[in-house]
């Protein structure tokens, strides 16, 4: 389901748009956590759960289709985030590449599968309190 996929993927776009355009900072809340503001929305979120999440629905879709998604650039990213590294172009380059792959799982996707995977990994990132 398109619409599904891109209100899961589109935040992961803004995150990339921000490293990239941005002047080499990332923005962060008063604790310095990374965070950015997405397209939908006015609020600002943090970076590293919004990436893990996206990482664990589409590793629970893979382990559902028995099938590998290729994850470890948006990992790696959240990562150097997490531990407060350099984010280089071949970082979000990387991301970039995967996302189309990422989209065309998300196609195949049913609207039903594709709220029961988001809205699983939300449940997760409530319970060990990653919640944005």
């Amino acid at each position: 389901m398109l619409i599904s996929t891109s209100y899961a993927l589109d935040p992961v776009l803004d995150i990339i748009d921000q490293l990239e355009h941005g002047d080499g900072h990332v923005h962060t809340d008063a604790k310095g956590v990374p965070i950015f503001k997405p397209r939908w929305d006015q609020g600002w979120f943090a970076m590293v759960p919004a990436l893990q999440g996206i990482v664990e629905m589409f590793e629970a879709w893979g382990v559902r289709h028995d099938r590998n998604v290729p994850l470890d650039p948006v990992r790696q990213l959240a990562r150097r985030l997490e531990l407060d590294m350099p984010i280089t172009a071949l970082e979000t380059q990387a991301v970039r590449r995967v996302l189309p792959a990422l989209r065309r799982i998300g196609a195949t996707m049913s609207r039903t599968e594709a709220d029961y995977l988001i809205r699983n990994t939300q449940i997760k990132e409530l319970l060990e309190g990653r919640a944005a």
